[in-house]
């Protein structure tokens, strides 16, 4: 009788592990994406010259992170920052710093029915110094 009843309790149990073992690695890639893109933002921010672009394996290499993140941007399109500076009437400079993502993260067990989840995003900051 026990082996019965583990044999239906086990396997939605089993299931339910897997499932949720899946959702915690999904809300670690979104957390590290998001990191990413911020570190991406703050080093176009502080480090890239005017008119340069870096984009997937460039950037992964210059921010320095790799991992889980650094392989889910890395591939194409996957995320690119871009500098752009300008002059400014008072004799300012505009600098425009644009990250463009677009990441799909791929669920290795599709409990929910939920398919590839992709991440689309334009994040365009600009400051006068």
């Amino acid at each position: 009788m026990a082996a019965v009843e583990f044999a239906v309790v086990g396997g939605l149990f089993m299931v339910m592990l897997l499932a949720a073992v899946e959702v915690g690695r999904y809300y670690m890639t979104v957390q590290g994406l998001r990191n990413f893109i911020a570190d991406a933002g703050r080093h176009g921010m502080v480090t890239m010259q005017s008119g340069q672009t870096l984009c997937r394996e460039q950037l992964v290499s210059a921010i320095g992170r790799g991992g889980v993140v650094g392989g889910l941007v890395s591939g194409s399109p996957g995320v690119c920052v871009s500098r752009v500076e300008a002059p400014v009437g008072g004799g300012g400079t505009a600098v425009t710093v644009t990250v463009t993502t677009d990441v799909t993260l791929n669920l290795v067990m599709n409990v929910f029915g939920v398919g590839p989840q992709r991440f689309q995003d334009t994040t365009t900051v600009r400051f006068v110094f």
